[in-house]
Parts: structure tokens; C-alpha cells; sequence
């Protein structure tokens, strides 16, 4: 019994701590996207894109790039009417648009898939220049995926003829600052650990007359059990493994053994 109490502990312990570092990633395909770069939620949660700023990264493996989810970029590219452009690399010559913020654009358009976690934001450019199409516009898809760290660059990959797709990471796991579903677990959780703990001492003092501090406390004898049976389950983890891996090599050796009985060698056949 004690054994698989001490496998329960660790089991608990550890489903905790995954769901403090995990969340579930935001669909931006629900989300209404404000003037101001901001998407709010249906949660009613809200995550500001002009934090990323611009992003310097490069299309194909020789020339520069730059992208903003929010706004055209001034500096980095000659024209200014741009928020994902490469700047031009001959004199004269203009950027190359991938994405425009100009008035009177066309809004992007996101897409969510639930199995990657990946949303899809299907960009257009400003410029009618991409010769290979009859001079239509450029069209870029940014695949953003929420994570902890924004990335530092990026790469402009080419699709199709005149179609591009851009893969960044972004940090958008807690939106508007506040707590992911881990945190607020771990509130109730430990809130109530604490009620327990509290009325269940004062129970022990004054209603059942407990005498010293330890006899106060609820289930004494289970809590200053616990750590013994949380490290007994990690050995009993480990043991587990241990097992399964010596078995596999055992078998292991005994299949290939009768296997060169019967077929010879590898060279044989």
C-alpha cells in the first residue's frame, strides 16, 4: 500500500507542476483586433502585438528583411509604406512589399489550427509588383505560435509564385499580463491547503483539547510521513524503469541469438 501511496504523491506533485508551466495557446481566428494592434479574446483577455516592435530577419539566405505586425516601418525600409519589406538593393530601385499598413488595405485574416496550436495570418502587400503574377500583390502568411520568448529574427520563405510564409514565435502565453489557468489552479489549491490546515489546528486546540503543537495539527502522523513516501515514489519510478530496460535488453539479446541460429549472419543473407 505504501508503495503505490508514495507513486500517488509523486504522480500529484507532478501534475501540478506541469500545469503551472503549460497553457493553452490563444486563438486569434476568435479574437477582435482593435485599430491599435490589440487582440482581445473571447475570455475577454487582451494582447498588445506593437510590444514585439520590428523584427530584423532576412528573405531567402542573402538579402534583409524586416517585419512589424502592427505598423509600416520608417527606418528600415527607403519607402516607409511597409510593415514586412526587404529593402531594394540597387540604386533606384524601391522595397520589395510583402505586408502594407497604407490606407486602405486589406485586413489581414487569421486562421487558427487547434492541432499545432499555430495561427495563420494571411497578409497582403501594398505594391502591385510581383512580375511573375501579372503584377499583382505579394501575399505573405505569418504562422505565429505562442511561446515564453519572442523571436530575435525571422525567415521569408517562398511558397508558390508570388506567395510567402513567414514562421515566428511569439510571447503571448498570458495575455494582458494575467494568469494562466496553472496559476489559478495553484491559488485554490494551495488557498484551501491553507483553510485546512488553519481550522483544522484550532479544531484540534480548543475543541478536542490537543495538548502539544504536533497533536494539533491535522493527520500529524500523514504529513510528517509525506516526504518519505514522495521520495520511496520516486524510487519506485525509478525502479519501474529500470526494469522495463533491463527486460528489453534481455529480450533483445535472446531474439537476436536465436536469430543467428536460424539465418546465419547478416553477410548470409
Amino acid at each position: 500500500m505504501k508503495p503505490l501511496l508514495s507513486l500517488i504523491v509523486v504522480i500529484v506533485a507532478f501534475t501540478a507542476l506541469m500545469t503551472t508551466v503549460s497553457s493553452t495557446p490563444l486563438d486569434f481566428s476568435s479574437a477582435v483586433r482593435g485599430d491599435d494592434c490589440t487582440y482581445t479574446f473571447v475570455g475577454g483577455e487582451s494582447y498588445d502585438f506593437s510590444d514585439v516592435g520590428t523584427i530584423a530577419g532576412m528573405w531567402g539566405t542573402i538579402r534583409p528583411a524586416y517585419l512589424n505586425l502592427c505598423a509600416n516601418i520608417k527606418d528600415k525600409c527607403t519607402e516607409g509604406k511597409n510593415s514586412i519589406c526587404s529593402p531594394p538593393t540597387d540604386p533606384g530601385s524601391g522595397d520589395v512589399s510583402f505586408a502594407s499598413r497604407s490606407p486602405g488595405y486589406t485586413p489581414p485574416v487569421s486562421t487558427y489550427n487547434p492541432t499545432t496550436g499555430i495561427n495563420s495570418i494571411k497578409e497582403s502587400s501594398g505594391a502591385a509588383d510581383c512580375f511573375t503574377q501579372d503584377y499583382g500583390p505579394r501575399k505573405t502568411e505569418i504562422q505565429i505560435t505562442c511561446t515564453t520568448k519572442t523571436d530575435t529574427s525571422f525567415v521569408i520563405q517562398q511558397t508558390s509564385p508570388c506567395q510567402f510564409q513567414i514562421k515566428l514565435n511569439v510571447n503571448c502565453q498570458a495575455p494582458g499580463g494575467g494568469l494562466s489557468g496553472g496559476g489559478i489552479f495553484l491559488i485554490i489549491f494551495f488557498s484551501l491547503f491553507a483553510a485546512y490546515f488553519i481550522i483544522g489546528f484550532l479544531v484540534c486546540k480548543f475543541v478536542m483539547k490537543k495538548q502539544t503543537f504536533s497533536e494539533s495539527i491535522p493527520q500529524y502522523q500523514f504529513w510528517s510521513s509525506l516526504p518519505g513516501f514522495f521520495v520511496a515514489g520516486i524510487k519506485v519510478f525509478i525502479g519501474f524503469v529500470k526494469s522495463k530496460i533491463s527486460g528489453g535488453k534481455s529480450s533483445g539479446s535472446s531474439g537476436s541469438s536465436s536469430g543467428s541460429s536460424t539465418y546465419g549472419t547478416v553477410d548470409d543473407i
